[in-house]
């Protein structure tokens, strides 16, 4: 599956943001399952860029400079630029003023919109994570929109204006935190940043560095609890994991992990990232039930399942979980029946979540 990651920002970049944008778009071009997408907005001064002097004042987007950086690392490979930009337009170029430029990248698609509002409203909800660089009103109405909406939104404090503000990177911190997994480290590392003492090879690496905590907020997972058993894991792997894959979620398994220490705390650690918690309650195995009541003290709502023959009651249900959702299938049943049953469970993971980025602009 192919993530987009929405670059937002200021249109007036000094000489040392403006080189962390361009590096910002390298790494994403860098990696194969993003797609780099910008509002195309371009107020830049002719002859200046990221190669200017570093003190010398100068015009230049954000938009623009993840653009360049996105494309010479996709001419370095020889990719086509279609594929992995994406340029989001106002429809028939409609610009919100008369000295607003936008230039066009990759894949140009036309959003809609009566107000400039309402094209930062399409554009929030249809890609998979916002990264933010310095930036002032529009870029804070950005940020707005993804907190409302509940769209990973990663503002960079180091590269200031709007990204650094209190109001968004301070008072927000526990939602940040938790979108991007961001320990208390990190996050003071990402305040302590400062641009002008960096080089390229530390410019470089810190790109890299945001790239991989917006990869925490891209990725959604699931966490599988089932009896250890191999009928369970093969039920598993051949009829419930595809659906899980195919709805962009990444498959947690204790039994799976490849670490060693305790299995409780491995347990802690998936259940306390997962987005979605699916478990067989087939048989009421002792470790899933015990699994399962940490669940329940966590607030989640699982969808349970349970597998049984054919020609077999279903079990009887402990009383505790009577009031929950629980899909039975009924092994030896033909096709039609494992469709039904997968069906339900994409059923599940769309209604647990419902701020997944709306691919409707595709069409």
């Amino acid at each position: 599956m192919i993530h987009r990651v929405a670059v937002h920002g200021g249109s007036s970049l000094d000489g040392h943001v403006a080189r962390f944008a361009r590096c910002l778009g390298q790494a994403i071009a860098t990696d194969t399952r993003l797609t780099l997408v910008t509002g195309g907005f371009s107020d830049r001064v002719s002859g200046e860029g990221a190669d200017a002097d570093p003190n010398e004042a100068r015009l230049t987007s954000t938009d623009y400079e993840a653009v360049e950086g996105a494309r010479e690392v996709l001419g370095a490979g020889q990719r086509s630029e279609a594929e992995w930009i994406e340029t989001w337009l106002p429809s028939e170029f409609n610009r919100g003023s008369d000295d607003a430029r936008y230039f066009r990248a990759g894949a140009v698609r036309s959003i809609d919109g009566a107000t400039p509002q309402a094209r930062r409203f399409v554009l929030v909800k249809g890609v998979d994570a916002v990264v933010t660089v310095e930036g002032k009103a529009n870029t804070a109405q950005v940020l707005d929109l993804a907190l409302a909406i509940n769209r990973s939104a990663l503002p960079l404090p180091f590269t200031g204006a709007a990204s650094a503000s209190a109001r968004y990177w301070r008072r927000n911190r526990p939602q940040i935190q938790k979108w991007f997994k961001l320990s208390d480290d990190e996050w003071n590392g990402l305040e302590a940043v400062d641009l002008g003492s960096l080089d390229g090879a530390a410019m470089t690496e810190l790109a890299e560095r945001v790239l991989t905590y917006l990869w925490r907020g891209i990725e959604r997972r699931c966490l599988a609890l089932l009896p250890f058993d191999g009928e369970s894991k093969e039920f598993f792997a051949g009829v419930v994991q595809m659906v899980i894959e195919d709805e962009g979620l990444v498959v947690d398994r204790v039994d799976l992990e490849p670490e060693g220490g305790e299995i409780y705390d491995k347990f802690t650690r998936s259940l306390a990232a997962a987005d979605v918690v699916l478990v067989d309650i087939t048989g009421f195995n002792r470790n899933v039930m015990y699994e399962l009541g940490h669940v329940h003290a966590k607030g989640v709502s699982p969808l349970l399942y349970q597998r049984v023959a054919i020609d077999v009651d279903p079990a009887e249900i402990p009383f505790y979980l009577k009031p929950h959702a629980i899909v039975t299938f009924e092994s030896g049943a033909g096709p039609t029946l494992v469709e039904d049953f997968r069906a339900r469970l994409r059923k599940y993971v769309r209604k647990i979540l419902p701020d997944r980025p709306d691919r409707s602009v595709d069409e």
